[in-house]
């Protein structure tokens, strides 16, 4: 066993956990009970939650929060528009990141108590959509990825039911 202040290693023939003590300093999302009681993470449940889905971390400030999501859905946006052709596929790519970006970033900010985080999100989203959308006229493909986009980071930095 190799023991870390407040985290315990274990290997044993069945199985790798990683178990922590209780102490303040130590939070995790996902915890399971062991038969002698004591509280377990097991390893992919450890990994995941502190490597994979950090937004789910609610000790992250919003802006920070805000700032990763918008990096996050403009890539994507951005990636998404790749193989397209544009007049001017430079500023259109801008465009698009700094829309996509503005929806990311404003979403974990937005403090509506008693709505669902995937409704903040999705209203956000299209909101924030709209301009660009009646500016192209390509509504559909703009409010829709807005609106996904809204609903996915809403539902992870807000949580996917009411507060």
């Amino acid at each position: 066993m190799l023991m870390t202040s407040t985290i315990n290693v274990k290997t044993t023939a069945n199985a790798l956990t990683i178990s922590a003590s209780a102490t303040n300093t130590c939070r995790f999302i996902w915890l399971d009970e062991s038969l002698s009681g004591k509280q377990e993470l097991s390893l992919m449940q450890f990994l995941l939650s502190n490597f994979c889905f950090p937004l789910l971390n609610r000790a992250m400030s919003p802006l920070i929060v805000g700032c990763i999501a918008g990096l996050i859905f403009g890539a994507v946006d951005v990636a998404l528009m790749l193989p397209m052709s544009f007049p001017d596929k430079r500023t259109a790519l801008i465009a698009a990141f700094l829309s996509r970006f503005g929806i990311g970033f404003v979403i974990p900010l937005v403090n509506l108590p008693t709505w669902p985080g995937w409704l903040v999100g999705v209203v956000f989203g299209v909101l924030l959509s709209l301009p660009d959308a009646v500016v192209t006229k390509s509504y559909a493909p703009i409010l829709i990825g807005g609106a996904v986009g809204g609903l996915i980071i809403g539902g992870i930095t807000r949580g996917w039911g009411a507060r």
